[in-house]
């Protein structure tokens, strides 16, 4: 029998039906993508899948960004609210007489408004 040199480095793995077996490093390394599948010396096909751990990680780092871009909206949102806020209550004065330019309080607030802040009348 003809010996066979063979110069790149093997990995032993298992197989489900529990039997070791030596495959190539490259090989390997292209299974743990999980989209190459082997066969084991018995004739079961096998392939890896991720692990639980690695699906954790995954999973806690998409709630991680899913936090972040939930905080991110309730920020802009309390953002919102406050300028919103700050309108409501100069439309209000304003209702009320006063004038939003100058907080003064005036009978007829149009006329003043057009008399004294041409600039702010469109």
């Amino acid at each position: 029998m003809p010996h066979l040199n063979y110069t790149e480095t093997l990995t032993v793995v298992s197989c489900t039906c529990g039997i070791s077996y030596a495959i190539p490093e490259s090989l390997h390394a292209q299974m743990t993508d999980r989209s190459k599948s082997v066969y084991c010396p018995n004739g079961h096909q096998w392939h890896y899948t991720e692990s639980l751990e690695t699906k954790l990680k995954r999973e806690k780092e998409k709630a991680a960004r899913i936090q972040a871009s939930l905080d991110q909206a309730e920020a802009s949102l309390a953002a919102q609210k406050g300028v919103a806020t700050k309108l409501r209550k100069k439309v209000e004065r304003a209702e009320h007489g006063v004038c939003p330019h100058c907080n003064r309080t005036f009978q007829n607030l149009m006329r003043h408004v057009k008399s004294k802040h041409p600039e702010c009348v469109a």
